[in-house]
């Protein structure tokens, strides 16, 4: 987007919430950024953010990652400061096509987690966020977070909100046992991951790596990553970080940065010389959040994604980490692991009366429209494929 329309967009922006500005009326002052434009001043002031921090993406760097990565939107980069320090940072943009506000980096369907030091100033920030008097949708928020109960609280009476399920997001509590991974399986699923590694063994030595990036070798590590990442479903549908330049760009500009601060992971399994399968993920917070994994499907017979969550399990364990975040959502895979998961909800919210009644009302059409169609075409596939099946 040209520098002109961006500056245009963030003058409209101020002038709605320059009424929380006023000296005297709170201790708390707003205002709103573009962050891409000036990086390196970002994460002098920003920096503060780490502080109270309790997962990736209420970092800094995952925010300056979003704001360096996905460009071709208008950013509004809403952050709250108390006493000249800043204690809640809530980053946004706008598609070129849309009326609402999404979270940055929306397209990496991560959890949205806004930046605040406390529940009070978590609550100033969602005052504030709904002062920029625009649709916005929250597509992810973890339920039992301050900010879910925020935001509801910040509407009423102002805003129009509609709360929805979404996936819930698996995780794992780590503890001694978890340095032998199989015990935690049933025998069915000890004996197939026991003939998983002959048959990998019979195809070549092999080995598990664990690599804790640094400047000179993060960007090849990467380059292993998304390389590994393409060699399945993910790359014949165009899914893969490799066919996306803006998610590449995130998670090599977030690497970087994580590499620098010590806490980035790359977790390879070999067969050979020959990498079968990935792990990208970070230690924040004395958790270990799995960020992104990959296989090569020639060697699925050697189930190597599950090998490979064996070895990370471990690796967090024996690093006296407390949490596995496995991020994603529930699938066949991790639950055989645990049972454990963080509920979400989705968050939309409009404007006070018909205005908002009107895109509320849109939004419902145009959802039902969303599942009619893909429950005509899983109806399609499912009677083309029942031939074959019988």
């Amino acid at each position: 987007m040209g520098t002109q329309g961006s500056a245009e967009f963030q003058k409209q922006i101020s002038r709605r919430i320059g009424s929380l500005q006023t000296p005297g009326q709170s201790p708390y002052q707003s205002e709103i950024l573009s962050t891409a434009s000036e990086p390196s001043s970002f994460a002098v002031e920003f920096a503060n953010l780490d502080g109270f921090a309790a997962c990736p993406m209420q970092s800094y760097r995952w925010i300056q990652a979003c704001a360096l990565s996905f460009t071709e939107d208008r950013q509004c980069i809403v952050v709250l400061r108390y006493a000249g320090e800043v204690v809640g940072c809530a980053a946004f943009s706008q598609p070129a096509a849309e009326n609402r506000l999404l979270p940055l980096g929306h397209e990496l369907f991560e959890p949205t987690i806004f930046s605040y030091a406390d529940e009070a100033a978590c609550e100033e920030l969602l005052i504030t966020v709904l002062e920029l008097n625009q649709s916005i949708f929250l597509r992810d928020v973890y339920g039992a977070l301050p900010m879910s109960d925020a935001v509801k609280a910040a509407c009423v009476g102002k805003r129009i909100c509609i709360e929805r399920p979404m996936p819930a997001h698996p995780w794992l509590k780590l503890d001694q046992t978890w340095l032998d991974p199989e015990q935690h399986l049933n025998s069915g699923r000890r004996s197939d991951l026991r003939r998983a590694r002959r048959q990998a063994e019979k195809q070549g030595v092999l080995s598990f790596l664990i690599e804790r990036p640094n400047a000179e070798n993060v960007d090849a590590l990467m380059d292993e990553v998304f390389e590994v990442e393409s060699r399945n479903w993910k790359g014949r549908t165009g899914s893969a970080m490799a066919y996306s330049p803006a998610i590449q760009r995130f998670y090599r500009t977030y690497a970087r940065m994580a590499a620098e601060q010590g806490i980035a992971r790359v977790l390879m399994m070999r067969v050979g010389d020959k990498t079968v399968a990935v792990q990208f993920g970070v230690e924040f917070n004395r958790r270990f959040w799995l960020l992104k994994m990959g296989y090569d499907e020639t060697y699925s017979r050697c189930s190597p994604g599950m090998l490979l969550m064996v070895e990370s399990l471990r690796h967090a364990t024996e690093c006296g980490l407390e949490i596995y975040e496995m991020m994603g959502v529930r699938e066949s895979w991790n639950q055989v692991w645990t049972e454990h998961a963080h509920e979400a909800v989705s968050l939309r919210i409009y404007a006070p009366g018909m205005r908002g009644m009107l895109g509320a009302s849109s939004d419902v059409v145009r959802a039902g429209l969303r599942r009619a169609i893909a429950k005509t075409e899983a109806t399609r596939a499912t009677e083309k494929s029942a031939p074959e099946e019988k």
